[in-house]
């Protein structure tokens, strides 16, 4: 069965986008969970990267990628497109700018280990949405 006939069977017309929305608001209660904390976590670490050390790259790395973090989340919450997107870019950032500095210390390597988790989570959601 195609998709246009299965979202004509399960009343959506022949709209993929009205099943993909729908998809999208079912799923968007657990699936933003993991972006608010990340992006509540990032703007944290970031402030306190830039009181501790007065590091501004901390402080617009921090920032920058929590705000991508949120507004991923925000976008999941609300049924939008492309929110599951946003939040595997966010965490793929995250995980780029943390691999390299892994063995300098504690903070790094949380940093690597929950942005591999929140990758694989929405890697996981995003290829999901897309079979």
């Amino acid at each position: 069965m195609d998709n246009s006939r299965l979202c004509q069977r399960l009343g959506f017309g022949r709209s993929q986008r009205s099943y993909h929305s729908h998809l999208l608001r079912n799923q968007s209660n657990m699936s933003a969970y993991p972006a608010y904390v990340m992006g509540t976590l990032c703007i944290v670490g970031g402030l306190t990267g830039f009181a501790r050390t007065r590091s501004i790259p901390s402080l617009v790395a921090g920032v920058s990628v929590g705000a991508l973090y949120l507004y991923s989340a925000n976008n999941i919450r609300n049924g939008t497109p492309n929110g599951l997107e946003f939040a595997l870019g966010a965490s793929a950032i995250l995980l780029l700018s943390s691999l390299p500095r892994v063995a300098k210390g504690p903070i790094p390597a949380v940093l690597t280990a929950t942005s591999t988790a929140t990758a694989v989570y929405y890697g996981r959601k995003v290829y999901a949405l897309r079979q």
